[in-house]
């Protein structure tokens, strides 16, 4: 066993240059030893030149040792493309990764009903909530959210999955012990700790444009569908959603609102045949077709409309006696709630009632803005409450991060 990852270490760190090409082999071969062992003849008839030719069979293995002992003094477990745990959805790429190198722990993808969520870094509070919201119902349900962990769409879709107790994947373009973006430090230890963080890329590997479209691939062949939250027509997710195509995986989309640049890659999608996406139910009820199987709603569902996202408690509220009747409302009253123009939107019902902790985060925020180890010390949460806490508090409206990790009370 470790034998073969030091081959396909080998085989990542020789041959950077021609890696498309030499990934493609990987199909053909059946082990990382009949790959080294193989007719040089093989390559040249692919379209290696010769100083790539002789870079890939160089017997310099003393990178791909120092690597390997890398990732293990660093807690990154390496599976490779002739692993039994690599992610079967993987190999079917035209071009999978040689290697996947995993901080936390990769869910089991085939069986579980993978969706991923992808968007504009530059997203609207509105985005922000419906992707975070989406996450939490589908989490319930059983789904794993995938996505790229990048700020805006990303980030919230991540932050839902947590809040609903789920798990998530986040797939990097830089090297899986890099924090990309460092602003994310939080969000990148939560999700080791309950999912995985991935990347194709060796430790060490600094973020590059490119990067970004290889990386693209990797979420969309982990998930049996993508759903798109706010991104213009050239934006990543786009990229995402070409390659999903060429996958042959489901796509849905979030309307928007007419004019606006974040809104035209989702309007263009629809129009191109995308599933309608306003809620997580257009998502499962495509997705038990494709599994054959009913899935369970959960029982505290985030409202998504074009005002909030709230989640509703409607399970736990106490039955109106017959003797107790609602006051009607005034005329002007019900003209305000259809009016899109002078409606107001409503605090998150998760947290209009709070709990003994989440009023200690409260009062403790009230002092001034604070880390989230910060927050463990004035209030005695333990981090992974404080840090849960805090990111329905965000999801919810009531606190905003800032850059560091620093979370402050709304004005």
């Amino acid at each position: 066993m470790k034998n073969n990852k030091l081959l396909m270490l080998r085989l990542v760190t020789n041959a950077p240059p021609c890696a498309k090409r030499v990934y493609r082999a990987l199909k053909i071969f059946d082990c990382a030893e009949d790959i080294f062992s193989a007719d040089k003849k093989y390559f040249s008839d692919a379209g290696f030149k010769e100083n790539e030719i002789s870079s890939f069979f160089s017997s310099n293995i003393s990178d791909a040792e120092r690597y390997l002992e890398y990732c293990e003094k660093n807690g990154i477990k390496i599976i490779t493309y002739y692993d039994e745990d690599y992610p079967s959805q993987l190999r079917e790429l035209e071009e999978p990764p040689a290697i996947l190198f995993v901080k936390g722990e990769l869910p089991p993808m085939k069986s579980c009903p993978a969706l991923g969520i992808v968007g504009t870094r530059e997203c609207s509070p509105y985005g922000g909530k419906l992707a975070a919201g989406l996450a939490y119902d589908l989490v319930q349900t059983g789904f794993v959210i995938v996505s790229g962990m990048a700020r805006g769409i990303d980030t919230f879709a991540h932050k839902g999955a947590l809040l609903a107790g789920g798990k998530t994947v986040a797939v990097l373009p830089s090297g899986v012990d890099i924090v990309t973006p460092s602003g994310n430090k939080e969000l990148y230890h939560r999700i080791c700790e309950t999912g995985a963080v991935i990347s194709e890329y060796l430790p060490g590997t600094q973020c590059k444009p490119y990067n970004f479209h290889l990386r693209n691939r990797i979420i969309s062949g982990l998930s049996h569908g993508i759903s798109v939250i706010e991104t213009g027509l050239k934006g990543g997710s786009m990229i995402t959603v070409r390659h999903a195509l060429e996958q042959g995986k489901m796509i849905f989309a979030v309307p928007g609102t007419p004019g606006v640049r974040t809104s035209e890659g989702t309007n263009h999608l629809l129009r191109s045949g995308a599933t309608l996406c306003t809620g997580s139910e257009d998502i499962i009820s495509e997705y038990e077709i494709f599994f054959g199987r009913k899935f369970e709603r959960p029982e505290r569902m985030a409202k998504i409309s074009p005002y909030t996202v709230s989640v509703s408690e409607s399970h736990e509220a106490k039955p109106v006696k017959k003797a107790e009747k609602a006051p009607k409302k005034q005329k002007t009253e019900q003209a305000q709630e259809e009016s899109p123009v002078s409606v107001q939107i409503p605090k998150p019902v998760l947290y209009c009632a709070l709990s003994e902790k989440e009023e200690l985060v409260i009062n403790a925020l009230k002092d001034g803005p604070l880390s989230a180890d910060s927050v463990c010390d004035a209030t005695g949460l333990i981090f992974p409450q404080a840090v849960s806490i805090l990111n329905g508090f965000e999801i919810s409206g009531y606190v905003e991060s800032l850059p560091g990790g620093i979370y402050k009370l709304k004005e």
